[in-house]
């Protein structure tokens, strides 16, 4: 699955009550444009911000592993014929 984590997503993520807006389309490198920030907060400097980044990235490879995974075991249970959890079924859309 290609990764789509940018600056204003990871940003986001990690500091989800002390940024009210950010721009999400910057690369690594440059200093994100943070619109405005909720709370008197210094902002990241770009190694935090890379950190920050790597940090998103592993975090949602893990998030999409668990739902492929998820899937997988939905779509073998349905084949056997066995009882589905409510986590498996929640991922079959019909």
């Amino acid at each position: 699955m290609a990764n789509t984590t940018t600056i204003g997503k990871a940003l986001m993520w990690k500091y989800p009550d002390q940024i009210r807006e950010c721009v999400s389309k910057q690369k690594v490198g440059q200093e994100p444009e943070i619109v405005k920030w909720e709370a008197d907060m210094e902002q990241p400097s770009e190694s935090e911000i890379q950190t920050i980044m790597n940090e998103h990235i592993a975090w949602k490879d893990a998030q999409d592993q668990a739902k492929s995974d998820l899937k997988a075991s939905a779509k073998a249970k349905l084949i056997s014929g066995e009882t589905l959890t409510e986590d498996e079924a929640n991922t079959i859309v019909l």
